[in-house]
C-alpha cells in the first residue's frame, strides 16, 4: 500500500498540442515520497525495523471470501514507477 500511494503521488500528466497527453512519473521522485513515508511511519511507531510483504499471484483470500473478492480491479494499471520501486526494495 505504501509503495502504491508513493507511486501514485509522483505521476504527472500532460496535454500539448490539443491531441497528445502524456502520464509519466519519475523513479527518484517516487524513491523520495516513500523514503519520506517510510522515516514519518517509523517515527510514529519508535522504530526502524521495515519489514515488507508483497503479493504474488496467488491471492489466499480468494479462497476465503466470495469468488468475485477484488474483481472490480481487474484490467486496472499499477502505477507506472511501482515495480521499478518493488525491484529496488527487493535489492536492499
Amino acid at each position: 500500500m505504501i509503495v502504491h500511494r508513493s507511486t501514485v503521488a509522483v505521476e504527472k500528466d500532460t496535454r500539448f498540442l490539443d491531441r497528445y497527453h502524456i502520464l509519466f512519473s519519475d523513479f527518484n521522485d517516487a524513491w523520495g515520497v516513500l523514503q519520506s513515508t517510510l522515516a514519518d511511519l517509523t517515527d510514529i511507531a519508535g522504530t526502524d525495523d521495515v519489514v515488507f510483504y508483497f503479493s504474488d499471484d496467488v491471492n489466499w483470500r480468494k479462497e476465503l471470501v466470495e469468488p468475485d473478492y477484488k474483481s472490480n480491479r481487474k484490467g486496472s494499471r499499477k502505477p507506472l514507477a511501482y515495480y521499478a520501486v518493488i525491484e529496488e526494495i527487493e535489492r536492499l
